[in-house]
C-alpha cells in the first residue's frame, strides 16, 4: 500500500450572512469555516445526501431545527436549539435546519457524504431553490416555530 501526504488551499466564498472558509479532503469528508456575523442568519435549508456536525467555535448561535418526520408527520414540530461556544450540532441528511448569529459567530463545519444541492425553503437573501413537492408544507411549520 503506497500512502501519502500533501497540501491544499482553503477557498473564501462571500456569503450574504459573512463568509465560509471551505477546503476538501479525500473521500467524501469536506471542511468549512462559516463566519456567521451577528444578527444575520443562514437559510432554512437540507441536503439530501449530506450529514454535518457543526461545532461552535466562537459566539452565540440559534439553531431552529427539526427531525426528518417534519415533512411526513402532521404533529412533527421544528424547535430551538441555544448553542455557544463549545457546544456542536450532528445534523443527519434530509434534516431541516437554519443557524442564526446572536453574536459574531464562528462555526466549523465536517460534512461527509455525496456533495448535493443545498435545499433552501427560506432565505432572508432571495436566494431559493426549484421546488420540490417532498418538501410542501414545511414552510408553515417552520413559520409557526418563528412566532
Amino acid at each position: 500500500m503506497n500512502r501519502s501526504i500533501w497540501s491544499t488551499k482553503s477557498e473564501t466564498i462571500e456569503k450574504p450572512w459573512g463568509n465560509e472558509r471551505k477546503w476538501s479532503t479525500f473521500g467524501a469528508i469536506q471542511g468549512k469555516v462559516l463566519y456567521i456575523s451577528k444578527g444575520n442568519r443562514t437559510s432554512m435549508k437540507l441536503f439530501d445526501h449530506k450529514d454535518e456536525v457543526l461545532y461552535v467555535q466562537k459566539g452565540k448561535i440559534e439553531a431552529t431545527v427539526a427531525d426528518e418526520q417534519v415533512f411526513h408527520k402532521s404533529v412533527a414540530k421544528f424547535r430551538k436549539l441555544n448553542l455557544s461556544e463549545g457546544d456542536v450540532l450532528n445534523i443527519q441528511a434530509g434534516c431541516p435546519y437554519r443557524l442564526n448569529a446572536l453574536d459574531d459567530a464562528i462555526v466549523v463545519e465536517i460534512s461527509s457524504g455525496r456533495p448535493t444541492e443545498c435545499v433552501r425553503f427560506i432565505d432572508d437573501y432571495g436566494r431559493h431553490s426549484e421546488s420540490d413537492h417532498r418538501y410542501e408544507g414545511v414552510i408553515s411549520k417552520f413559520e409557526d416555530a418563528e412566532e
